[in-house]
């Protein structure tokens, strides 16, 4: 396709026509773009062997129309390559657009004679698929007011521009001279003196469409491109010219984009010569376009507005023509704008490529799919370690060379190296990936750190490739990496990839050696191997989905099936549910890799034999969340009183932040929330009256007053909490409800509904507030101060004097019916999803969670009054009967009991397990926890 400014066909116009034009130039701001209407130059078929002829030749005929005739369904016809500029004749041969298309593409189809074509035509030429698409939109490819006698590119009638792209087929007589009307234009699609290399140099026509758009509708016309005012008509239509023009005008030349990373000592230089590169790019550019620098700063100015605005449109296609004209110019794009179009173009949703879907090469496969779905089959063949080495779809590697370019001009950053390796791994070159590594600190804190996905490309590589040596030495320096949060997939990537190499094996004569485990301090290749990688892997994840349990299990499948000892496992299919195994029970020497599901009540596995454990917080952890609980007692304080204070200002309460304000904080000291707290948790440690007893389950008051009360009669509702106190007494627990100090008071706002209501406590409400302030059961926590927090430091406290060095926890075969765990429990529906990073690090919260909290459920309270049951008084207060959730007896986590992994699973029931037992038989009599 071409762009020309010299004289052009004007079609038949129609009032309606004209007026719809003029409203399309309202609507774009009047925006005066002055460029060409992009038409379409067809040549016809020829019957006779020469091309060439007079009007009466019909094969003389070359047919133009531009989109607007498609649009009103007629072409124009002129003799030979010259334009008739008188309008009526442009209507003697009228014919469908699509007509003339098809006829066009059966003639070749059904042509015998022809003896090649230099532009093959089929559905996925750039012209059919352009003009069948903008058709089929209605769009109108209008560009210009008028049209212009000269452009930039038609010097010395060299250089014709067409504005379509035209289709030059052999005649019989492949020697056969062109007439002297056709063009020779450096621009035309194919013609025969072009080199092979440039006769298929179109932009791919999907993304030259939508950057043509939104350069049209967007850009062009935008004020933020026209900002200057010194920018003349002339300049930006020149400008224009080359923006619009379907191709290059010159080769791109700049090795730099595409070498091989460079090392630490090379990166100076690498800059260097690439900013040379460029330089010699635009010197070529200049002498080809003649445009100046000037211009070429407009040009600079619309390709930096056009990264923007597909930013903010979260729209990349334009970006990949863009991206081919900042090359072709050798423009140096600032800072901030090479970081917009990474920002972009890195997007894994990107396309940009191209031969295809980029991010498919680029490890993106598969959208928001997990990692493990993704991975192959057991039915997939193995590659071998030369396999891919220069895997290359010939297609452009956008983001890769955004990314190489961004690092070459200015500092690399984690995005930009993170592409970089992307790209390199998509190759197979991991190891060059890896250096690049490199660039970037490894520090906490830093912004630009290494993270999980800079690394897990480069494992992912070498996973695949079976090289095992270097994926175990890359794990070990994420794992120590302060920026890398692990992720439950990257832990079994490597663990797959170990088990199908059989370093795992408990026999010495099968395992593979791996030189890097003894540089690292592992165990060499065996069941301890395992034991000390999935070691790494408990501290770092709770736990695990079921494509990681099948992605497991089809790897130990592969790493144990040549032993016929232990070939007993059967391969699943890639999407196949791994169904429950419990019996029979397996003996001490065989090997288990099976789905199971864990007897509640005793924590016993049906398939070893083992008994789960309760993983409670070691001191040192109880201690963590308790510091960490005066941390952000005596933040949240600050933000309450601040709220309040503002909210009073606005009411007109109290006039500014004075420090004689009532609401002011300054009133107090800044530790007062933190001394409030450290208060209660004295008074915990300290009660030592002889009648006291530990509290075993600590009452989140608010919590359970309000439970259920959401309708139109609902309040703080006592008598509820009143219920839930006995009920504990009755199971044999010492409750202690914590309350905040509002409700104790006469009168308070109850938040039952969206507004919040004036609430007076009853005198039964009252009596039983009494009742509890007398027996020492409830502790009021002061204004201002977060109820949560009290509770939560409960769970942790070790009540010193009262417990009198007693055991609190509850074994399975408690004569008092108790159920089983640790004491004291939390009775709560609060799901915290408040505190969860801000207390302890992620396992550590699930652990704490899992072993203290007890959620409960029964019929709300209308009032004072509690639902009845059945009429006959057989169920009477069935219907109130309370149905509590007790803390997990064992630990929802990965745990080790006498040598079997127990791996929890996200999408399987809560007490079904992934358990893994490799039998230790080979591996000496150094080695414990056999199975019994």
């Amino acid at each position: 396709m071409f762009f020309s400014s010299s004289s052009s066909v004007t079609p038949p116009s129609t009032s309606h026509r004209r007026q719809r034009q003029e409203a399309k130039r309202v609507q774009k701001n009047k925006a005066n773009v002055g460029h060409v209407k992009i038409k379409a130059q067809r040549g016809r078929r020829q019957s006779s062997p020469r091309r060439g002829g007079g009007r009466g030749s019909e094969s003389g005929i070359i047919s133009k129309m531009t989109i607007d005739d498609a649009d009103d369904g007629k072409a124009s016809s002129s003799s030979g390559s010259k334009t008739d500029k008188n309008p009526s004749s442009s209507t003697k041969k009228q014919s469908s657009f699509f007509e003339e298309i098809e006829a066009l593409m059966k003639q070749d189809q059904n042509s015998s004679t022809a003896k090649s074509k230099q532009f093959p035509m089929n559905n996925n030429t750039p012209l059919y698929s352009l003009l069948d698409d903008a058709v089929a939109a209605d769009d109108d490819f209008d560009f210009a007011e008028d049209s212009r006698s000269s452009t930039i590119f038609d010097r010395q009638n060299r250089k014709s521009l067409a504005n379509g792209t035209t289709f030059i087929m052999e005649t019989d007589n492949p020697s056969t001279p062109r007439s002297s009307s056709s063009s020779s234009s450096l621009f035309d699609t194919a013609p025969s003196t072009l080199p092979d290399d440039r006769r298929h140099n179109y932009y791919p026509p999907n993304h030259f469409r939508s950057y043509l758009r939104t350069l049209r509708d967007d850009i062009l016309p935008s004020r933020r491109f026209r900002r200057n005012k010194k920018d003349t008509a002339a300049d930006i239509e020149k400008v224009s010219e080359w923006l619009l023009l379907p191709h290059p005008t010159v080769p791109t030349d700049l090795p730099s984009l595409t070498s091989s990373s460079p090392g630490d000592d090379e990166v100076t230089s690498s800059a260097t010569r690439f900013r040379d590169e460029l330089k010699r790019q635009r010197e070529s550019f200049f002498r080809e376009t003649e445009l100046t620098r000037e211009q070429m700063t407009i040009a600079l100015r619309a390709l930096q507005v056009l990264g923007d605005f597909c930013a903010k449109q979260s729209h990349a296609a334009p970006l990949a023509i863009a991206w081919e004209k900042v090359k072709e110019s050798g423009l140096v794009l600032r800072e901030a704008s090479v970081s917009t179009y990474l920002y972009v173009v890195g997007h894994p949703g990107a396309i940009l490529s191209s031969g295809g879907d980029l991010s498919s090469s680029l490890g993106f496969e598969g959208g928001g799919k997990s990692l493990l779905d993704l991975m192959t089959g057991v039915e997939e063949e193995e590659r071998g370690d030369d396999d891919d080495d220069d895997d290359d779809d010939g297609g452009v590697d956008v983001p890769g060379e955004v990314a190489t370019y961004h690092d070459l001009l200015y500092e690399p950053t984690e995005k930009s190296v993170s592409l970089r390796v992307k790209a390199l791994c998509a190759k197979g070159r991991a190891t060059e990936a890896e250096r690049l590594l490199d660039t970037l600190p490894n520090t906490s804190g830093d912004a630009e750190s290494l993270r999980l996905r800079t690394y897990l490309p480069v494992l992912k590589t070498y996973c695949e490739r079976h090289d095992t040596n270097d994926a175990i030495k890359l794990y070990h320096r994420m794992l120590n990496s302060p920026g890398v949060i692990m992720e439950p997939e990257t832990f079994v990537m490597l663990l797959s990839s170990l088990a199908e190499a059989g370093h795992f094996h408990p026999n010495p004569s099968k395992v593979k050696p791996l030189p890097a485990a003894a540089e690292l301090n592992y165990p060499p290749p065996s069941p301890r191997l395992f034991d000390a990688l999935v070691t790494d892997m408990s501290h770092h994840i709770l736990e695990i989905t079921s494509a990681s349990a099948r992605r497991l299990r089809n790897a130990f499948y592969k790493g144990f099936r040549s032993d016929d000892k232990y070939n007993s496992l059967e391969p699943l299919p890639p999407l196949a549910n791994l169904t429950q195994n419990n019996t029979p029970r397996a003996s001490t020497d065989e090997f288990v890799v099976d789905r199971v599901s864990i007897d509640t009540t005793s924590g016993v596995c049906p398939r070893t034999n083992v008994t789960l454990r309760l993983i409670l917080l070691t001191n040192d952890e109880k201690k963590t969340l308790h510091d960490g609980l005066l941390k952000v007692a005596t933040q949240q304080y600050h933000a309450f009183t601040e709220e309040h204070l503002n909210r009073a200002i606005n009411n007109n309460i109290v006039a500014n932040h004075s420090s004689s304000s009532p609401y002011s904080i300054n009133n107090e000291t800044a530790e007062h929330a933190e001394k409030e707290l450290l208060k209660f948790a004295n008074w915990l440690d300290t009660r030592n009256d002889p009648n006291d007893e530990p509290f075993t389950a600590i009452v989140d008051g608010a919590n359970v007053a309000y439970f259920g009360q959401n309708f139109d009669q609902g309040k703080f509702n006592y008598h509820q909490i009143n219920f839930l106190v006995k009920t504990l007494q009755e199971r044999n627990e010492n409750p202690l409800v914590v309350i905040p100090h509002k409700y104790t008071q006469k009168t308070f706002f109850s938040n039952t509904g969206v507004i919040a209501r004036k609430q007076t406590l009853s005198s039964s409400d009252q009596q039983i507030l009494q009742e509890w302030n007398e027996t020492g059961r409830v502790y009021n926590v002061p204004a201002r101060c977060l109820d949560d927090y009290y509770w939560m430091l409960a769970s942790v406290s070790n009540q010193t004097a009262v417990r009198r060095d007693t055991d609190l926890n509850v074994g399975v075969d408690d004569v008092n019916e108790r159920w089983p765990g640790t004491r004291p429990v939390l009775i709560t529906n609060d799901l915290m999803r408040d505190h969860k990073m801000e207390l302890l690090a992620p396992q550590l919260f699930r652990r704490w969670f899992s072993g203290h909290i007890v959620n409960y459920d029964f019929a709300a309270f209308v009032g004072e009054e509690r639902p009845d049951g059945d009429n006959d008084g057989e169920d009477a207060g069935a219907a109130m009967e309370v149905v509590f959730r007790p803390a997990d007896f064992f630990s929802r986590e990965i745990q080790l009991n006498d040598g079997v992994w127990h791996f929890p699973v996200r999408d399987w029931e809560g007490g079904e397990r992934f358990c893994v037992g490799i039998p230790r038989s080979y591996d000496g009599p150094e080695e414990e926890g056999k199975r019994e």
